[in-house]
């Protein structure tokens, strides 16, 4: 939805969203002052109903708010005998727009309880999706994908805008959080199930790599390679992966010199 649109109707009366940072906590009266009613008046012009800013609710802000709601199908309301007014509870601001109904308590004919009557996301959608270690390593903000969604038919063009730092995924394992933009997601999808998958441009520069059985994780969650040195004694690594392909792995070492080309890894 848009701004001035109606997202519900109590008793007869409507539920008009506009644009704007500070709720709705009193009724704006014939000569209420405030940046509250500045900010009405920035909202109504937003809507195509051009009102002056004078943080004055005037009679010039109340023609205009009378043009909203008779373009509504609604009759304004009328307070304390001075004009048009504006009941607290028949106006909702909301930071950005467009804006989506993502949950109601009530349907038509019932009475509202103790929970909100209607549930409103207004954020930019996101999708967050867990990657390895690995992946994460070739994953770069600002690169683009396609998501599939649980119950969309189409895939989703999104765009990673941030990769966290590692951390424990819902399943327990090891994975950085990477977070995804799109505006094709419709909010009402919200906690749906999401696949992203991406491509990775591989370039031709040289790399140290190791075949995918070497790399392991610690109890910590962090990755490692066993080295047999010249001895035969294992030597613990701790290694951040990159890229994969053909059975083998990109690695480099924590500690710069640790693991050098060369060195024999025990597959585990």
């Amino acid at each position: 939805m848009s701004g001035g649109s109606v997202v519900a109707e109590v008793s007869g009366r409507p539920v008009i969203a506009l644009l704007g940072t500070i709720p709705a906590y009193r009724t704006l009266l014939a000569g209420s002052k405030g940046n509250d009613v500045l900010q009405l008046q920035e909202a109504l012009t937003s809507v195509g109903f051009p009102t002056t800013g004078t943080g004055v609710f005037d009679k010039g802000t109340q023609t205009t708010l009378g043009q909203l709601y008779r373009s509504r199908g609604y009759q304004p309301p009328q307070g304390d005998g001075k004009g048009i007014s504006l009941p607290a509870e028949e106006v909702v601001f909301l930071k950005r727009f467009p804006a989506v109904v993502v949950g109601r308590s009530v349907g038509l004919g019932r009475t509202p309880g103790s929970q909100p009557v209607v549930s409103l996301a207004a954020n930019p959608p996101e999708i967050v999706v867990g990657l390895t270690e690995s992946d994460a390593g070739v994953v770069k903000v600002g690169q683009h994908c396609s998501v599939q969604v649980d119950g969309v038919a189409d895939s989703i063009a999104a765009k990673v805008v941030r990769v966290g730092s590692p951390g424990t995924g819902a399943n327990g394992q090891p994975e950085v959080p990477a977070t995804l933009e799109s505006t094709q997601l419709d909010p009402s999808l919200s906690g749906k199930i999401a696949t992203a998958s991406m491509s990775i441009r591989i370039t031709s520069t040289r790399v140290l790599s190791v075949p995918i059985a070497a790399v392991w994780l610690n109890p910590a969650g962090g990755q490692e390679v066993t080295v047999l040195d010249s001895d035969g004694q294992a030597r613990d690594i701790a290694v951040k992966a990159g890229g994969s392909g053909g059975g083998y792995i990109e690695v480099q070492s924590r500690t710069p010199g640790d693991l050098v080309a060369g060195d024999h890894v025990v597959i585990k």
